[in-house]
């Protein structure tokens, strides 16, 4: 979760849904044949990206703790865990851990390990209520416990204050409006002397980052809560749509489709990037000219939650011959020494304890207001814990929404064509739903 999640990303995400329904079609239980006799070697599935030192210092601190619970890393390159991942478990080698969160888990529930009872044995140990409430409420699934997280995103609203000052622009506030928003990219749309077109704003095409954030904030919601019906036609998020389309056609604060500066908001030439991911921090920080920070979201007609809080997890496999020594593991990950390094590394804390412990520390790090991404908790919605959640989205709504960027259909007729599609897909196909 380095980068900002694309829309190929998302499809190869939505691709998992078909190999999971292949095994369960066949009547996978996905339980091995073969059993060996603890303690053994336990796999850990880890993505080669830019957390890879920090991992390896988690392997290397676990093994001399316990020295009893071998683990050996499975290393896969970034971009390719989800293909990697599915591969397995269609082929019944599931690893033992593996990244899972609130958005896989509908999908992901047959190869998971319900790990409810241990959670609630060790709660004490693992001081469960050290965890930020909307965090622990975002982690489970029907009042279960299927993984735990090492860190979360949360929409926030990123800015350029060096863009800022060049035009003597007042920086976000935490009582921003939609209004308040737009009156600064306009005037932070210029070109400079030597021809560098600046925008006020970027935005987030190809999925549902960014315009689901305006449609709840205008009081509207892509479905409804049980995922049985789309509501995109509502007056109120077709209201959220429009903001998120007018940007570009009306107020042209953000650049034509095919026209953004190079590398968006990391390139410095762009004033703004509203929802964003904390995924991205380390690499704003190796740019020593993008004097960067951020905000909470500027609040809607409706309401200020709406963006989205999402969480980067671990969880067992069913068919881990050894899950005591698997939670150990985790448990380690996610202890305050584990969730401190990680912290430590570019990631946001999901306990209270280290986060205030570490304020002091981090206050020479961008971002300088940290403590805005711990508030915009309050404002995060989770996605709905659906089998048919992604896959709607992505490949029946957002060719809409597609359409309507590319001044093709207005944001009204996006929408009602987007909810008559969808509809007619969970009519006919859609699968066992789930309030999560």
């Amino acid at each position: 979760m380095r980068n900002s999640i694309s829309s190929k990303k998302w499809r190869q995400i939505a691709a998992v849904i078909v190999a999971f329904l292949a095994c369960v079609a066949i009547g996978a239980s996905v339980v091995r044949d073969s059993r060996v006799a603890s303690p053994r070697e336990l796999t850990w599935m880890l993505p080669s990206d830019l957390d890879r030192p920090l991992y390896e210092g988690i392997l290397r601190d676990f093994a001399q703790a316990h020295p009893e619970i071998p683990i050996k890393p499975v290393w896969v390159t970034p971009g390719q865990y989800q293909v990697k991942l599915r591969t397995l478990l269609a082929a019944n080698q599931a690893p033992d851990i593996f990244r899972c969160g609130d958005v896989w888990v509908a999908n992901m529930l047959p190869f998971l390990h319900d790990i409810t009872p241990l959670v609630e044995r060790d709660a004490q140990q693992i001081d469960l209520d050290d965890i930020y409430p909307e965090v622990r409420a975002a982690s489970c699934y029907k009042c279960r416990y299927y993984f735990i997280p090492s860190w979360y995103n949360v929409s926030l609203l990123y800015y350029n204050k060096k863009l800022f000052d060049e035009r003597g622009v007042a920086y976000p506030r935490a009582d921003w409006t939609w209004d308040n928003y737009i009156q600064a990219a306009r005037k932070l749309t210029y070109r400079r002397p030597n021809g560098d077109q600046i925008w006020g704003s970027d935005m987030t095409t190809g999925w549902w980052g960014e315009w689901l954030i305006y449609v709840r904030q205008s009081g509207g919601d892509l479905f409804d809560p049980s995922v049985e019906r789309c509501t995109l036609d509502s007056p109120s998020a077709v209201r959220g749509l429009e903001f998120y389309f007018d940007r570009m056609s009306q107020y042209h604060v953000v650049a034509p489709l095919g026209f953004s500066p190079p590398n968006g908001f990391a390139g410095g030439k762009i004033a703004m990037l509203p929802g964003g991911h904390v995924g991205s921090w380390v690499t704003y920080n190796k740019l020593p000219n993008l004097d960067w920070d951020i905000q909470v979201m500027p609040r809607g007609p409706f309401s200020q939650k709406g963006g989205e809080i999402a969480m980067d997890s671990w969880g067992i496999s069913k068919t881990c011959n050894n899950p005591e020594a698997a939670w150990t593991l985790i448990k380690f990950i996610t202890s305050k020494d584990g969730i401190r390094r990680q912290v430590l590394d570019g990631h946001l804390s999901i306990r209270r304890s280290v986060s205030a412990e570490l304020k002091q520390q981090l206050t020479s790090r961008r971002p300088a207001n940290r403590d805005a991404s711990y508030r915009a908790l309050q404002f995060g919605q989770r996605i709905p814990q659906s089998p048919d959640f992604i896959e709607l989205a992505i490949d029946i709504v957002q060719p809409e929404v597609d359409l309507m960027l590319q001044g093709r259909q207005s944001p009204k007729q996006a929408a009602h064509k987007a909810a008559a599609a969808a509809n007619q897909f969970m009519k006919v196909l859609g699968r066992s739903r789930s309030k999560g």
